[in-house]
């Protein structure tokens, strides 16, 4: 895979980003309170301090129901949490106070035909893991975000159906302030211990790093890019934007129009090896 497979999808959320960029510019340019709460993602938008301290059940990736694809006839949708594991105040954390940022999250990502006799879903993708994480602004070149675990994926099939793998990952990220908006850019690095006997190749396509970059605020758009290159030197670049439609509920939760553009190998983990082209939804998130 060149660079120029992901030309479209670039151009294609290039001209969304443009058109956004023209309206925010009119906005008042103070980050809304909320995000000093912002919880960490796939990416944080704000990172000044852990929020999970005060909540145990909290928000982890995008939760978001999206429509189109090829053939315009697919939705895509995924919901997804974390959960603080100890109290800080229990017997469990005075006594060893690294469990005090243990956390298990849970991510549910489906692919639904929506238009195919009885509608049924193409793949769904289950993504329990457990970590310790840190979040806080460092003063030095230090992880503004740090998480440190293991992380199961699988489609949940059996016999030649089924697709799993299994990693150690470590995940920094830094946060920058850039003309009023907030960068955060990010690696997971995943070190795999076992795969399905029908995706033992599943590196080829992802490789054992994924790049990841979010921009924007809190009060406005928001943009990300996620990237994965693998040995066989193929991968995938999946963009999105999102904009508000409603006052948040509280942070990151709220209503956003929202859109997908997905390009390369391995939309759905059925699918790791074959190639999706340009796949492009739009629809609704409540957490972004």
């Amino acid at each position: 895979m060149t660079f120029t497979n992901f030309l479209p999808a670039i151009c294609a959320l290039s001209l969304l980003f443009a058109t956004a960029a023209s309206a925010a510019d009119d906005e008042d340019a103070e980050t809304d309170a909320a995000a000093d709460q912002e919880h960490p993602l796939r990416l944080p938008s704000r990172i000044d301090e852990d929020p999970t301290r005060d909540f145990a059940l909290t928000s982890n990736e995008p939760i978001y129901f999206v429509v189109g694809g090829n053939d315009d006839s697919t939705g895509k949708f995924q919901f997804s949490f974390q959960y603080r594991i100890f109290d800080g105040d229990s017997g469990f954390v005075d006594e060893w106070p690294w469990l005090d940022a243990m956390h298990f999250a849970y991510t549910q990502t489906s692919v639904w035909d929506l238009l195919g006799d009885s509608s049924p879903f193409k793949d769904t993708t289950y993504r329990p893991s457990l970590f310790w994480q840190k979040i806080g602004r460092s003063d030095t070149y230090a992880p503004d975000f740090l998480r440190l675990g293991y992380e199961h994926e699988s489609n949940g099939e059996d016999l030649e159906d089924s697709r799993s793998i299994d990693s150690l990952f470590f995940f920094p990220g830094w946060l920058f302030d850039v003309n009023e908006r907030q960068l955060l850019v990010g690696a997971k690095f995943r070190l795999p211990l076992t795969t399905s006997e029908y995706n033992e190749d599943i590196t080829d396509y992802r490789g054992y790093v994924d790049l990841y970059a979010r921009y924007g605020r809190e009060d406005s758009w928001v943009s990300t890019a996620a990237l994965r290159y693998g040995e066989a030197r193929q991968g995938s670049l999946e963009l999105t934007f999102s904009y508000p439609l409603r006052t948040p509920i509280f942070a990151r939760t709220g209503g956003y129009f929202y859109v997908e553009i997905f390009h390369g190998h391995g939309e759905t983990l059925i699918d790791y090896n074959r190639h999706a082209g340009t796949q492009v939804r739009v629809g609704l998130a409540i957490v972004r």
